[in-house]
């Protein structure tokens, strides 16, 4: 293949590199390149060989919400975990890499006396993806958006753009940067004593423990909480029984209904055929057709 002479970076390229090792669930099928950019000019370089060639970029960060395919896959996959993991914090903001793990940008704000991400605590992944997907607390937040003053993102174009954050159009679980990729993200926090807030912060992850399927293979929430139903997700999934319910070794977590686990060995025909299960036995028992929160890559 030409694609690896014309990839001018310098970082890790591979091919037919199998998903399943770079996702939290553990499924997904070989993407036709990855790709590990240095620098911002090494991701333009993807961008627009990409671009040319007409071959689909997907980004991965921490792996999670993701549900990927297990066919083989015509794109390139993006890691940012490398390069982009910077985190840097003065007196004014905290700046951070889209690759820099999200639990470690908490930990280091609060380290430096900032306070107001605390909520987030025990939520997998990288920054890029939790902005990207917004992530937070329900419906009616708080968000990671709330405490966001822009981000320098590489669009179509390849060409690097700083976007405010009142200019992007965050809402439940989405952000208005289809097409782009975020690089880095300023935020913008309160000052507190780094004590309080670490206590703080455990509490949030005691609990998200105490509730949460953490230590299994998933993507974390498979759907978005319904509006207006006064009720979960999880909440109507356990309702209808289907905690443990499984579909060759795709199974609703038994801790926490919104999540499914990687048992064993589940393919994605499993987990997909266990998300229409869980969706069709939710429409017909309550009436209330879930939407999909993890991002699927068929």
């Amino acid at each position: 293949m030409s694609l690896l002479k014309d990839l001018e970076i310098k970082g890790r390229v591979l091919f037919n590199e199998p998903l399943c090792r770079h996702t939290t669930l553990r499924i997904g099928g070989p993407a036709a390149v990855w790709a590990e950019p240095r620098d911002i000019d090494e991701l333009a370089s993807v961008f627009t060989t990409a671009r040319r060639d007409a071959m689909p970029i997907l980004v991965i960060g921490g792996g999670s919400n993701l549900l990927v395919s297990d066919q083989r896959l015509p794109l390139i996959a993006v890691s940012l975990k490398g390069a982009f993991g910077n985190c840097e914090a003065d007196e004014e903001a905290v700046v951070v890499g889209a690759g820099c793990p999200l639990q470690k940008f908490i930990l280091r704000a609060i380290g430096e006396g900032y306070a107001g991400l605390e909520f987030m605590a025990g939520i997998p992944g990288t920054v890029g993806g939790a902005i990207w997907m917004n992530a937070g607390a329900g419906l009616q937040g708080p968000w990671i958006s709330d405490f966001l003053k822009g981000v320098e993102v590489l669009d179509a174009n390849a060409t690097l753009r700083y976007r405010e954050a009142k200019e992007i159009g965050f809402g439940y679980r989405r952000s208005g940067l289809s097409g782009c990729v975020i690089v880095q993200a300023e935020f913008r926090l309160k000052r507190a004593a780094a004590a309080g807030r670490t206590d703080i912060y455990k509490k949030f992850l005691d609990e998200k423990r105490r509730t949460q399927d953490l230590t299994s293979h998933s993507a974390g929430c498979i759907f978005k909480n319904p509006p207006d139903s006064g009720l979960s997700a999880a909440q109507l999934i356990d309702g209808c029984g289907l905690k443990g319910a499984r579909v060759g070794d795709a199974m609703v977590s038994r801790i926490h209904a919104n999540f499914i686990v990687n048992v064993k060995n589940a393919t994605f025909v499993d987990a997909t055929n266990l998300i229409e299960m869980v969706r069709d036995t939710v429409a017909r028992e309550r009436g209330i057709r879930l939407e999909t929160e993890v991002e699927i890559i068929r």
